[in-house]
């Protein structure tokens, strides 16, 4: 979540922020906490706008530079592609742009890429240094990325903002690491919750505001020029009143040891082993990595459909940019209704099995967007997808975080997110590169059928486990 997951708009705003502000008594515990999960939820808020105005208008950009733009890198990039076309012996549908999406895709993948090696990263030298200097740093780099993207008359200068930005996105995991600090174990389940919030709003309204002020021939300079807006905003609240969340005796001592530790997030074997977590009998530990197996396979085939979606829509029904921006206000609008009020009621035992009809949903959904001919059968396959994605990442982290110690928490949702970015690098270039070599409707359809994976693993291991305990 895109592509995961994904991902939107204004009156709703303010209700979202009455309905996570009125939870935060609960998932917050006495003293500053209070105050400081205020400043996160609107600091993210502020934040995933800039993030996520982009969403709508990455088919029109690429489409752009591919008439406008006479640069090397995307002609050598084209004629990349098509040397592989012709050695593959691929051709393009009637309904597909396909270089437009093989290219969308590389920027994807290189984007996650970078936010998965960088933000344990971050997040080490934040153990060391205090979140508040390393967060302030993340947007910063944010910054720079939509300062250059607000310039990006060429394809150079636009993948340039984009390597910045996937450089600089360690301040969502600074975010989630300042609730761990400020939240007693006992709700900071609850505080997770709140960020899970923020991201809903985020999404909700990004992607429309990005695509109403892209009227003009240099349509992506506004929306720039508000994520520069926003995030300078982000950055003077973070000066002014984020108060340090690790006080200086709690900090790491060493660098090196944390350097280390942040590698762990970064290898693969470490990642799907769960190196870092110890003190678990075997039962429990091979739960946990045949869960970290799931959520890896599922959010690759999910990441890498839900990517090209805007380019299916571009292509297929000839989407205008505002169009794909309501598509986007759709889908974060069930999302946000769904999650406020029934993903968050949903009891422990209930949630993996929750989890697995969710996915079983992904079937018929891209199945039905895979053959889709008209919006109203589109729109069938959108609300399904809403739907799943609403469920399936917060129930698949809530039943992790009930696995081992209280002080382990920390690290099992850590290495799960890592899992996490890990799928979301390789996804859109994976099913980007389907898209382009066998066209949308092959390449929905084989997705849809390969969420079996995740779905005979949670039915053959993981709940069957349950249900022995």
């Amino acid at each position: 979540m895109n592509m995961s997951s994904q991902a939107k708009f204004d009156e709703r705003d303010q209700s979202g922020r009455k309905g996570a502000a009125s939870s935060l008594s609960a998932a917050t515990s006495g003293g500053r906490a209070p105050r400081v999960m205020y400043l996160v939820f609107n600091s993210l808020i502020f934040d995933l706008l800039g993030f996520t105005m982009i969403l709508p208008l990455l088919p029109s950009l690429l489409d752009y530079y591919r008439k406008q733009d006479g640069s090397p890198l995307y002609a050598w990039m084209e004629s990349v592609a098509g040397t592989w076309r012709r050695t593959f012996l691929v051709s393009t549908t009637e309904d597909e742009v396909s270089d437009i999406v093989l290219i969308g895709g590389l920027l994807g993948s290189i984007f996650s890429l970078l936010q998965f090696a960088t933000s344990p990263i971050v997040g080490a030298l934040s153990d060391v240094y205090g979140r508040k200097p390393l967060l302030l740093l993340s947007n910063l780099g944010s910054l720079a990325c939509y300062v250059l993207w607000s310039a990006s008359s060429n394809f150079e200068m636009f993948v340039a903002s984009r390597i910045i930005g996937g450089v600089s996105r360690g301040s969502v995991s600074i975010c989630t690491t300042i609730v761990a600090d400020v939240c007693s174990p006992q709700v900071r389940a609850k505080g997770m919750a709140l960020v899970g919030a923020a991201f809903s709003v985020g999404f909700l309204i990004g992607p429309v505001i990005g695509a109403m002020m892209a009227r003009s021939s240099d349509f992506w300079v506004t929306p720039a020029l508000l994520a520069i807006g926003s995030t300078s905003l982000n950055m003077l609240i973070i000066v002014v009143l984020f108060s340090e969340s690790l006080p200086a005796s709690s900090r790491s001592g060493s660098i090196r040891h944390s350097m280390a530790t942040a590698l762990d997030y970064i290898n693969p074997h470490s990642l799907f082993t769960f190196k870092p977590v110890q003190k678990l009998n075997a039962r429990d530990k091979a739960h946990l990595t045949m869960t970290g197996f799931v959520y890896f396979t599922y959010l690759l085939i999910y990441s890498g459909l839900e990517y090209t979606i805007s380019f299916l829509t571009h292509s297929r029904f000839d989407y205008s940019r505002m169009d794909q921006g309501k598509m986007y206000f759709t889908i974060g609008l069930v999302m946000v209704i769904i999650q406020g009020g029934f993903v968050r009621r949903i009891p422990p035992r209930l949630e993996l099995k929750a989890a697995y009809y969710a996915i079983g949903l992904l079937i018929p959904c891209f199945s039905i967007i895979a053959i889709a001919q008209s919006t109203l059968v589109l729109y069938v396959g959108i609300l399904l997808y809403a739907l799943s994605t609403a469920f399936v990442v917060p129930c698949l982290t809530s039943h992790v975080s009930r696995i081992g110690s209280r002080d382990q928490k920390g690290t099992i949702i850590g290495i799960l997110r890592s899992i996490g970015a890990l799928s979301r690098a390789l996804g859109p270039l994976v099913f980007s590169t389907i898209y382009w070599s066998r066209g949308a409707s092959f390449c929905y359809l084989l997705g849809s059928q390969l969420f079996i994976i995740p779905l005979f693993c949670i039915r053959s291991k993981l709940l069957s486990s349950i249900k022995e305990d």
